[in-house]
């Protein structure tokens, strides 16, 4: 069995590509593997790494790192995130301006990741980004969200209630957040907090994991959050329709769907969101 990958990535307000300026998520893959990563937007006003954001290093590192040890068939997929990680983490070391002195500093991601081995998907998400695998007879299984999307929820309620009291107009969304925001990413791979993908081996501990019997006629989707809005913000699709819709039609329609539903709700008071538009990347995959 092999992998057929079909992808799509969007920046926030429209832009389509693969290496548009701003991104911060990243799509990869190769014979076995397919991953989907989701770089955390900074919450300082100085940078820690070079490139265009420390977000954008990030994910970029750990690309170069999946890239780097997928030639290797012995490990499994925790082990094979652990050593992602502490090659990365390395790498920080070295190419770090400044330490960090705010844990929210550091540098982290939501993951998707996908492995064949055999007639079997093994499946790993960390954060919230999404994972739709079509197993044998039976709905798809959904991976991802927890903690993190919970946390998210919060900050939404306190940015709706700043809002509804008057003490703060549409624009001034982020100055409501960043304090939260902060706070919440300071808890990042701790068990009073969520799990991500950043410098500490531990998050691989909690993996979410699942091995899927596959069939040749199965498929899966790989998301951010930005794209699975369609889902959990809009709610223009359920998870299984969301699967068919991608692998029947394509990407691109659903990335228009999306932008079209953003612009309709400039202020994000009809659907909630942290901002109108946001980066948006998935991957489809088929199974042959």
């Amino acid at each position: 069995m092999r992998l057929l990958t079909r992808a799509h990535r969007s920046h926030a307000g429209g832009a389509s590509g693969a290496t548009e300026a701003g991104n911060e998520d990243l799509m990869g893959w190769t014979e076995r593997s397919v991953w989907v990563l989701d770089g955390a937007t900074g919450l300082s006003p100085d940078r820690l790494l070079p490139g265009p954001s420390d977000a954008a290093w990030f994910v970029q590192e750990m690309d170069s790192a999946f890239r780097e040890l997928d030639p290797d068939p012995t490990p499994d997929l925790r082990e094979r995130i652990e050593r992602a990680i502490r090659i990365v983490a390395d790498r920080f070391v070295r190419f770090a301006v400044r330490p960090a002195r705010e844990r929210y500093e550091l540098p982290s991601a939501s993951m998707a990741f996908l492995r064949l081995e055999g007639t079997q998907a093994v499946c790993a998400v960390l954060g919230d980004c999404r994972m739709l695998v079509e197993g044998q007879g039976r709905p798809p299984l959904e991976l991802g969200g927890g903690p993190l999307e919970a946390l998210d929820r919060r900050v939404l309620e306190e940015v709706r209630r700043s809002r509804e009291s008057g003490s703060a107009e549409p624009h001034q969304a982020s100055a409501v957040a960043l304090p939260l925001l902060r706070e919440h990413r300071a808890k990042m791979n701790t068990p009073e907090g969520y799990w991500a993908l950043s410098l500490d081996v531990s998050a691989a501990a909690h993996l979410s994991l699942a091995r899927v019997d596959l069939q040749p006629s199965a498929g899966a989707l790989l998301a951010s959050d930005g794209f699975y809005r369609l889902v959990d913000t809009f709610h223009a699709f359920g998870p299984e329709d969301l699967l068919r819709e991608v692998r029947v039609r394509g990407l691109e329609k659903s990335f228009e769907r999306l932008r079209m539903l953003e612009a309709q709700d400039p202020e994000c008071r009809t659907f909630p969101r942290f901002k109108m538009s946001d980066d948006a990347t998935a991957v489809v995959v088929s199974f042959q």
